[in-house]
């Protein structure tokens, strides 16, 4: 068999975030998409998380550079879906089961995250990695 090819990816949004501000593994992930490798998934509620999560007082970004991050380094890099089914429960847990659903309505490859709840999901839509594991599969 030949090598597994993840293209459609959902990132939660300590990935996201950490990607954008911090680099590391995160970071190489971000790179991918930049480089078209990758795309990430998203839904509004995905992207309003993201752009809230960034507005954190301890993160330090006023109201322009959030706007800037994500114009120029999310949304270029994400394919925004509108996914029926909401209500829809793997985790009873909204702000969890938001990833899942956009994993299972754009036909994802897989969701990373780095977050145990995520990976002790039972029977997930779709595989869920660390961000070493897509790495490593990628």
């Amino acid at each position: 068999m030949g090598e597994v090819v993840m293209r459609r990816v959902v990132v939660d949004t300590y990935v996201m975030i950490s990607g954008l501000l911090f680099g590391g593994v995160a970071g190489e992930i971000h790179q991918l998409a930049a480089e078209r490798k990758i795309v990430f998934l998203v839904t509004p509620e995905i992207l309003s998380e993201y752009e809230a999560t960034l507005s954190y007082p301890g993160l330090g970004l006023d109201r322009v550079d959030i706007e800037e991050l994500m114009r120029g380094h999310v949304l270029p890099l994400c394919r925004n879906l509108e996914p029926e089914g909401r209500g829809r429960t793997w985790t009873g847990d909204p702000a969890q089961d938001m990833f899942f659903l956009c994993a299972e309505a754009g036909g994802a490859d897989a969701i990373v995250s780095g977050d145990e709840g995520f990976a002790a999901v039972q029977a997930p839509p779709v595989p869920v990695l660390t961000p070493g594991q897509f790495l490593g599969a990628v």
